[in-house]
This record gives structure tokens, sequence and C-alpha cells, in this order.
């Protein structure tokens, strides 16, 4: 795992000078890569490529890039592994391609692409990467990305020079860096937590899109070609479920137990995060099947016992007898990391679990260079609690005549969240979900919606009628338009698809990139393979979602290698009790970031909007704590970028 960077510049300076440039763009991304760091250089072209590594495979100077190929046609910079790269290197070997320098995938990567082309090297390749490549011959620049979006990258078109690198940072390193703010993309940011790609909190400032290679000509004219297309994955899958009754689960459980093996391949230590959930614990177990010794693993609670889970990790570890490591998070630990979240995430990111991501993979990166993780596993075998909700009630709910519906939204509404938490307390644990006061208003108020509405509703907080905003623009919302083949009774496979598409890489890829980053850890996602992401699409329902059940193929998994432990419990996601913690260990802070000049001098946001959700919140009358957090980071970033450029 990797950092880099690069530009293709329309100045014809000193190599003095644009070796400069790199490294100066190369130093805010050294966590990329704390091992070695090199740069190449190309006069006649005005083209310079910089990398930043962590060594991971072939940890001799045979890894070392950016790299070149055999014909010296090629140069690369890249970021990610490529697991299958020894079977590549098989089907080289036997056309005869010639002899290897290294052992590293990277060199395998190149050889790739100048035999067969980089359009159907790339479809050869499982794995997770970004990455640019230099064609010296056709004077090509390619940037690439994986097809989830795992590794991140980012592109700019500024004053003639086209930017490039793994992290928004390394962007605003280049010199006379235009830092004018979208104003669209920071409306998108408060309603979604994230900037979704393509864009980025900067005008004129993107992210490569996955699955996407972007081809620069020497005219500076930009072409986008999608190598491998999700949507399609989604359609002709649920085309072709519908065709088919049954599956042989042994086989779909073998490309799990394959994705996972081939993802323990590794030249330095390796371990696991376990948060004793379904996702993690089944990867641990494949893991832990798969090693002659005991697998490092690694979980972080919390000293209040509602959002604590290491009873569960313990129990899985002990089980599978791992070598387990633990802490405990306490509001002294999230008070020191707070400041430090506006430099790992460099364009506003309000997912408050980055806290307690960062404070994990920072664990792991004391014993382990490397860790795989259940990320993925929700989206791909439909996890999350509003899959069970569309499965379960909203097809009932939305064949209901409208004044029930009306009825149903107003008996919910005429009774407190915190009541109806309550309420739900007498119910076993396995049938109530976290917050349920809370998820039952927003269940409540998507009855009668359709799937683009339902969607939008259950993963937004602020709103863009909110008053949030200064000024009366009409901002451009994200692009949900339902798929020809997803109707209104496929709730479920439609919510899926928008996860995969924009959750999925846009916060929880973004949130683990840079929290692992950060602490120079290279963290791998067996689910995202994208064997098991297109098997997936062809199954039906009943393989994800069965009687109110979650993740089934999954629990077949457990049920083979953790029997005597049972997941019933309810489903909690990766939270922080950030709700009191406002109003307790961060209040301080948070009132200094929330102050009437601090946001009247950014120009940008309403005081008087902001403000009566803050008042609203400490007295405990309503809880905000979504919409406030949002604030609280973009203020927070704002004054690490912009303010103090």
């Amino acid at each position: 795992m990797c950092g880099f960077i690069g530009f293709l510049s329309n100045n014809t300076h000193s190599k003095e000078h644009l070796v400069d440039i790199a490294n100066r763009m190369l130093s805010p991304i050294e966590h990329r890569g704390p091992d070695s760091s090199g740069t190449w250089f190309d006069q006649n072209s005005c083209i310079i490529l910089g990398h930043r590594r962590l060594s991971i495979l072939d940890l001799s100077d045979g890894g070392k890039q950016p790299m070149q190929s055999k014909s010296k046609r090629f140069v690369i910079v890249y970021n990610g592994e490529v697991y299958n790269f020894k079977e590549i290197k098989k089907e080289l070997d036997d056309v005869n391609y010639g002899l290897w320098q290294g052992s590293s995938d990277t060199e395998i990567i190149l050889a790739a692409i100048e035999f067969w082309g980089i359009e159907k090297a790339v479809s050869k390749f499982i794995g997770m990467f970004s990455f640019a490549l230099w064609d010296s011959e056709k004077e090509l620049l390619h940037i690439v990305r994986d097809r989830m979006g795992i590794k991140p990258l980012y592109w700019s078109y500024q004053n003639g020079n086209f930017i490039f690198g793994s992290e928004l940072k390394a962007l605003m390193s280049f010199e006379k860096w235009n830092a004018e703010i979208d104003k669209n993309s920071l409306a998108l940011f408060m309603k979604y937590k994230y900037v979704p790609c393509p864009a980025t909190i900067f005008k004129n400032t993107f992210q490569l899109e996955a699955a996407t290679i972007l081809t620069l000509d020497k005219n500076k004219n930009i072409r986008k070609n999608k190598y491998w297309k999700l949507d399609d994955v989604a359609r002709l899958g649920t085309l072709s479920n519908s065709s088919k009754n049954e599956y042989s689960e042994n086989e779909i459980l073998e490309l799990i137990n394959d994705a996972v093996k081939c993802r323990l391949v590794s030249d330095v230590p390796i371990g696991a995060f376990l948060s004793g959930g379904i996702d993690s614990s089944a990867v641990v177990a494949l893991m832990q099947k798969n090693s002659i010794s005991p697998i490092n693993t690694f979980s972080i609670g919390f000293s209040i016992d509602a959002y604590d889970e290491t009873i569960y990790s313990k129990k899985i570890a002990n089980h599978l007898n791992t070598n387990h490591s633990e802490y405990i998070l306490e509001p002294k630990d999230a008070i020191s990391i707070i400041p430090e979240l506006p430099r790992i995430y460099d364009e506003p990111f309000s997912d408050s679990s980055q806290i307690p991501t960062f404070l994990l993979s920072k664990l792991t990166s004391n014993s382990v260079k490397v860790a795989l993780s259940g990320d993925g596993g929700d989206e791909v075998f439909a996890g999350y609690n509003r899959y069970i909700y569309a499965d379960k009630f909203l097809d009932k709910f939305n064949s209901m005549p409208i004044w029930l519906q009306n009825s149903s939204k107003s008996i919910v509404h005429s009774i407190s969240k915190d009541s109806w938490s309550s309420f739900f307390r007498f119910f076993p644990e396995k049938h109530v979900f976290s917050r349920s006061g809370e998820k039952l208003y927003k269940l409540a108020s998507v009855i009668g919606k359709n799937n683009i509405d339902v969607y939008k509703t259950l993963i937004s907080d602020w709103q863009f009628e909110d008053n949030l905003f200064i000024g009366n623009k009409i901002y451009n919302d994200l692009n949900f338009n339902s798929p020809s083949h997803f109707n209104e009774s496929n709730s479920v496979e439609y919510m899926q698809l928008m996860d995969q598409t924009y959750y999925l890489p846009n916060d929880i890829l973004t949130k683990v990139d840079r929290a692992s980053m950060a602490n120079s850890l290279e963290v791998r996602v067996p689910y995202l393979d994208h064997r098991i992401v297109e098997t997936m699409w062809k199954l039906p329902r009943k393989y994800k979602i069965n009687n109110g059940i979650s993740k089934v193929l999954l629990r077949k998994i457990l049920g083979k290698h953790l029997e005597p432990i049972k997941f019933n419990r309810a489903k909690r996601g990766f939270s922080i009790p950030i709700s009191e913690w406002l109003r307790g260990p961060l209040k301080d802070w948070a009132e200094s970031l929330l102050s009437e000049e601090v946001i009247r001098n950014h120009g940008l946001l309403n005081y008087e909007t902001i403000n009566k959700k803050w008042n609203e919140h400490q007295s405990g009358k309503k809880n905000w704590h979504g919409h406030i957090w949002n604030i609280l980071m973009f203020n927070a970033w704002h004054e690490y970028w912009v303010d103090k450029r």
C-alpha cells in the first residue's frame, strides 16, 4: 500500500523546480508510504511522477516505484494490491514474456499492460488499486481506479497543469492551488456526511470514479472509459436470478473463502479487525482456517456499555484461539484525536465512527502492517437495518390505503422518539435495533414514498430546504435515478445498488482508507472482491434476507466455524456516544466551532439555524448529533485548510 502524485505541466521549468514541487506534494502523504520515496521525470513531455512506498510485497529495491516496464515504454506509480498477480505472471510465462527483475505485483501489472493493453490487463486484475501510467510512445497519461472504488484517486486541471494524487492534501500542495469551495459540494456534504464522487469540496477538482480509466492525450484532451459497470452487474444479475431457483451454496462459500485466502499473501505480519459482528467474525474464521498459526485480531471497545461490543469479540477470539488485543475508548481519547481529523480527512467528512476506526488502526499498526476487515459485508450481503425494514414493512405499508398510511404516520409521530425507544426495551434484544425510536420515526416518514425518496430520507441529515445555507441557491442533488429494472418491489436491491455506488466508496471506504493509512496500515476488504459482488447480484433475495434474518450466506459460514456462538442480537454500527459527548466532554470544543463569529466569518451557513439545533440538543429536547457533527467537521476542516492558508 502506498501513495503517489504527479502532474503534467504546461511550463518548461527546470528539472530541479519540478522535482521540488513533486517532493512538496509527496510530503503530506508520507504516512501512506514511510518506507521509501522516489520520483521520475521526462523533460520532453514535462511530466513527473512521485511515489511513497509502504513495503508489503517484495521488500527489496526490486519493488520500488516509480517503475518502468521492460521496454521502457511505460512508467507506473501504483497504490494497492493485485492479489492474482502470480496467476497473471504464469500466463505471461506461458507465452515466454521474459525475465523478471523482482517479485512485486507492480512489475506484473506493468508487464500485463505492455502485453495485453491497459483495458484487457485491468479487466484481469483481482484487487484494490489506483495508479497512474505514462505511455511515452503515444504520450498518453492514464489514471485508473479499481472496480469498487476502494483506493482513492484525485485529479484537477489548473492553469494548464493536470495534477493528480492519492489524497487531496497532495494536490493542495501544488503551487498556486485554487482553494475555492464548491457550494454545491458543501450542500451535498451536509446532507450525506461526505462529498460524493466525482465532486470534491473544491471547484474544478475531482475524484476519479470507480472502475474508470481516464486518459489525457498530448493536446490535454480528456477521455473516460468504464471498464466495469456496477449497474450492469446489478441489472444482469437481477434478471438472471429470477430464472434460477437454486444455487450451490458450497461453491459460493468457497469463493468467499478464496477471497479471504488470497488476501493473506504478504511479506510482512498480518492481522484482522474483529468487532464481534457477523462480517468481521466470518473473515477471521476463514483467516484462521487458512493459517497454521493464530491470527492477530484487534478490537476497540467503549466505557459506555450500550456502545461496547468487546464481550462479543472476546468470545469469537477465544473460540478461534486468535492472538487478541483490545482497547477501551474513553472521551479523552476522542478529544485527543479530534484536532487531527481535518488533517487525516483532508476534505469535510463526518461519519463519527472515523474516531474509533482511527484508534483501531493505530492499535493494529503497533503489531502488524496489514489487516483484513469485514467492510462491504453490509452492502454486498444485505446487512443494513434499512434492508430489513424494506423487506418486512415497506411493501406492506405502500399497499395500504392512503388514509391508513397517513394515520400510521400520525400515530408514530404523536409519541416522542425517546418514548418509543423506552417501549422497545421490553422486547428481546434480537428484535430491537439500536436507537429504535429514531429509526421508527424515519420508517414512518417514508411510508408511501418511492424507492428514490425512501433511500434519500433514510441516509440523509440536513436537507436542502432546511434554511442552512446563505442565499437562495437551488442545489443539485445526487442522481439517484432508479434503474428501469428496479421497480417498487425491488426496494432492497435498489438500496443495495445505491449503497454500493455511493455510500460504500464515499463513506465506508474513505473512512477506513484515511484512518488506516494515517497509521501506515494496509487494510484489505475481501467482501469487495468483484467476483463476490457479481455472484451475490445473481442470487435471489432469500440468500441475503429471509424471514427478517439478514446476511443468510455469512451466517452459514459462521455455522460451520462458530457453531456454539449465536449471532442473534440486534445489529449495531461502529458508532460512538457522540450525542452524549456533545452535551459533556466535547461541549466546550463544539461551542468554540459553533460560535457566531466563526460561522458568520465563513459566510456560507446560517448561524440562527445552527444555533437553534445546538440549543435543542443541549436541552435534551431533540437529538441533533448527526446534523451538529456535520457542521463541526466542516468548520474544523475550514479552520485547518482554508483559514490558515
